[in-house]
């Protein structure tokens, strides 16, 4: 008689929880002992099927009730989930169902922010708690101890996002880079400044708002060229803005207009590729900024006029240099594109950032976990 396999049910929404969830589903689907059922929605269904998985779209207004009959069918040994803050937030409905129906479940954070909106109702008290989460390091444990969270849920393994960013980086050649920059209609010696934005204005629609950071992505893009072109002007360099927008973001967003730089979008193709190719990698408090360190690159946050803690965790670690003031961008673009760091190369950090063995950590926890409904 053939021994019962383990099914994981996963639910996601964010295409920030889905991507750090992928290389674990792809490990775990390797495991004939383990049997997957995906569901998913908002740009979490696109960015799965891209990857090649088997997603089940979920009706964004199924109710309660209609979760909780939906995992009473499916009788998951685990329920594994992303950690959304859209809105919309069905992980929390998913959660709060397999606790009643004694379903472990396992929920993986992939940012150093917005703790409590993850895992809160309406107000603010901590309603939507997993059996466990996966945190990313020790940080994120002393942040969410702070804010109340119950420390023998949080578990250590950090981000899988980012395990095989360095091996990207070690089979991405120098053809390959100018390949892909010839691709993008660059001249050789053309500096290419790549800005990763964020839909801030939709997320801190109040900008009177407690939580509101003080600008967002329109206020720092219009900021940035206005910089760039006074760069342009002064040292007589070439410079193309590659502008790569937010799954979350219109696709027919209108780009700034300028005369001296050429503004394009680069929301298609391989992201790490392109922030390999780019000579400065710009951003607000984007995941991709981190996973830009974890490629070598030269990166800079621009959050002009902040008010809150800045989140990002290579600012605070020094792999990514902050700039909290309009007037202070001109002399940081000009360091670290034309200064003894820049100078138009791409190079490695002279910063050590360690790897995380975090999709092997995940699956031995979602194993062990799994377990604990094991009949």
């Amino acid at each position: 008689m053939s021994a019962r396999k383990i099914s994981v049910l996963t639910v996601a929404g964010d295409p920030g929880g889905a991507a750090a969830m992928s290389p674990v589903l792809r490990m775990l689907g390797t495991d004939d002992r383990m049997a997957l059922r995906m569901l998913a929605y908002r740009q979490a269904v696109t960015l799965w099927r891209q990857q090649g998985f088997t997603v089940e779209p979920l009706d964004e207004k199924i109710s309660t009730d209609g979760v909780s009959q939906m995992i009473s069918t499916y009788k998951p040994s685990l329920l594994f989930t992303g950690t959304s803050v859209n809105g919309v937030d069905l992980e929390k409905t998913f959660i709060q169902a397999a606790r009643k129906l004694a379903i472990p479940s396992l929920s993986l954070l992939d940012f150093w922010s917005n703790y409590r909106p993850r895992f809160a109702d309406a107000a603010g008290a901590l309603r939507y708690m997993p059996d466990k989460i996966a945190i990313m390091d020790e940080q994120a444990r002393t942040e969410m101890s702070a804010e109340g969270f119950n420390g023998d849920r949080l578990v250590i393994t950090g981000q899988p996002a980012l395990d095989n960013l360095a091996n990207c980086r070690k089979h991405f050649s120098r053809a390959q880079r100018q390949s892909l920059r010839q691709s993008l209609g660059l001249e050789t010696d053309a500096l290419l400044v790549m800005f990763i934005s964020q839909p801030l204005s939709t997320f801190y629609s109040d900008p009177r708002g407690p939580q509101h950071p003080g600008y967002d992505e329109n206020i720092t893009l219009r900021l940035l060229l206005e910089a760039l072109e006074r760069l342009a002007v002064a040292s007589g360099e070439k410079i193309h803005l590659g502008v790569r927008l937010h799954p979350r973001e219109e696709a027919e967003k209108p780009l700034p207009m300028s005369r001296l730089i050429r503004v394009f979008k680069m929301s298609q193709g391989d992201v790490h590729h392109q922030t390999i190719a780019s000579n400065l990698v710009i951003g607000m408090t984007s995941m991709l900024l981190v996973e830009a360190c974890y490629l070598g690159c030269l990166t800079l946050s621009f959050q002009p006029g902040l008010r809150v803690a800045d989140p990002l965790p290579t600012t605070r670690s020094g792999l990514t240099r902050p700039v909290y003031k309009a007037g202070e961008l001109d002399a940081a673009l000009k360091d670290l594109l034309l200064g003894p760091d820049g100078s138009g190369k791409m190079r490695q950090m002279t910063k050590t950032v360690s790897q995380l063995a975090a999709t092997k950590g995940l699956v031995n926890l979602i194993q062990t976990m799994s377990g604990m409904a094991r009949v």
